[in-house]
């Protein structure tokens, strides 16, 4: 979520800055990156995010009880610009029990933006 230029890490802001497509509001994403995405989506500015017209995502740990807070709070900035439209549980981990249910720890999901003026 923050650049480490010392541990090449970069923000997710940072590297569509870099490829010089920030100005673009036509730009899909696509992320695994082993449970770092919640950090990065967290810290993208809203901005940013409704430039995406699509988004893949993965993510790991849902099931996690310490990342609950920032579960949920990624998950409500996504459903504020855009809807779910697919989602798939990853074979790579077992299910788990979350309070009363039982879900996969990982998930696949596809998110498109919600009415945009210009669509």
């Amino acid at each position: 979520g923050i650049d480490e230029p010392q541990n090449d890490k970069m923000s997710l802001e940072t590297l569509v800055r870099n490829n010089g497509d920030y100005d673009s509001d036509n730009l899909l994403l696509k992320m695994d990156v082993e449970g770092a995405e919640w950090e990065a989506i967290k810290s993208a500015p809203d901005e940013l995010m409704g430039r995406f017209r699509q988004i893949a995502i993965e993510f790991h740990e849902m099931t996690d009880p310490a990342k609950k807070d920032l579960t949920l709070e990624v998950l409500r900035k996504l459903n504020r610009t855009h809807d779910l439209v697919y989602i798939n549980s990853t074979n790579s981990k077992p299910l788990e029990k979350a309070g009363d249910i039982v879900i996969p720890s990982y998930m696949e999901a596809t998110y498109v933006i919600r009415n945009r003026e210009d669509d």
